[in-house]
């Protein structure tokens, strides 16, 4: 989504921390691990970071995030979410729920995502892209890229790429359009911006030289070296597509519909990537509400669906939605767990 996570809006630049963050974000709420393998974290705020056991099918205590918590993102690696508080972004270690020290961020910056080793933040901060070291939270060599309004900023599984996805910004507001715009965080530097028809979700496969945008209830296919667009999916089944997953060989896309107009269409479609063709839909219990999150496990066998207030695990192989795990509120985003 999406992750979604998602998921999310974001940002940073190193300063001292001011004294009301940091009395607001010291504190550590302290949790047991959750017992249980199959688990994913809901972002709700309020209350904050529930955690899933979905092997048992239960819900655990949430990890509290302040009021005004924005942009959580998790590491690679399912340790660490970070979020936004006022001028900070802070780590929350998810096995203890504790909270680690504060990085101070600029005001003015509007989104980050973390790289996949999970040691450098990619903030967003008017037209600079600016990589912060979460270890040490210094600053590193800005890269320039266009002024877009936007919360969604992906990288890439591989690491190498990145895609700040968004609107133009112009003085007038006359002539904004859509863009896609790919950054080679290796050389750090931004390429050629690709403009995009109205999207509701994008993804980018993990060896990031492809992007998917969600059109309507087309997924189209972006060669982020060319601009370059593929033959669309067309899901003639869906009213919309409002959620996208790359599996981890980035040979299937999992894609779930906006607002169904009857129980039996919630669902979510297979598309074969290699292909572009879409499979047999899985009939996923989402009525009345969009499907706004998809994650997909590392084994590639179950899925994770969220739907206002439910986690739907799907089991990938049998195709088949098991029954809803209620949550307290509206979901956000979620997120693999340790």
């Amino acid at each position: 989504m999406v992750a979604a996570l998602t998921v999310t809006g974001l940002a940073l630049i190193v300063a001292s921390c001011g004294s009301r963050n940091a009395q607001q974000l010291t504190g550590a709420s302290a949790r047991p691990p959750l017992p249980g393998t199959s688990v994913v974290y809901v972002v709700n705020i309020p209350p904050g970071l529930i955690p899933v056991d979905a092997a048992n099918h239960r819900a655990a205590k949430p990890i509290a995030l302040p009021t005004d918590a924005t942009g959580v993102q998790v590491t690679s690696d399912r340790r660490t979410a970070y979020f936004r508080a006022g001028s900070s972004l802070v780590p929350v270690d998810l096995r203890t729920g504790a909270r680690g020290q504060p990085i101070a961020v600029r005001a003015s910056s509007s989104a980050y995502a973390i790289a996949p080793d999970g040691r450098t933040a990619y903030v967003l901060a008017g037209r600079s892209l600016i990589p912060i070291d979460l270890r040490t939270g210094s600053a590193g060599r800005r890269i320039g890229v266009p002024y877009l309004s936007t919360d969604n900023f992906i990288i890439a599984a591989g690491g190498r790429t990145a895609c700040l996805i968004g609107t133009t910004i112009t003085a007038s507001g006359l002539g904004e359009h859509e863009i896609i715009e790919p950054i080679d965080l290796a050389s750090g530097r931004a390429l050629r911006a690709i403009s995009v028809p109205g999207l509701l979700d994008a993804a980018v496969a993990p060896d990031g030289r492809v992007a998917y945008v969600a059109s309507g209830n087309a997924l189209e296919p972006i060669d982020l070296a060319t601009g370059g667009v593929g033959r669309p999916v067309r899901l003639p089944m869906m009213l919309g597509i409002g959620a996208i997953a790359i599996t981890a060989d980035g040979r299937t896309a999992y894609v779930g519909n906006v607002k169904p107009e009857k129980p039996s269409d919630g669902m979510v479609v297979p598309i074969d990537l290699t292909t572009l063709r879409a499979e047999r839909p899985i009939r996923v219990p989402s009525y009345p509400y969009s499907i706004t999150d998809i994650v997909i496990a590392p084994d590639g066998r179950t899925a994770y669906v969220a739907a206002n207030s439910a986690v739907i695990p799907i089991d990938l192989q049998a195709r088949t939605a098991a029954r809803p795990i209620s949550m307290p509120t509206g979901i956000q985003a979620i997120t693999l767990a340790p």
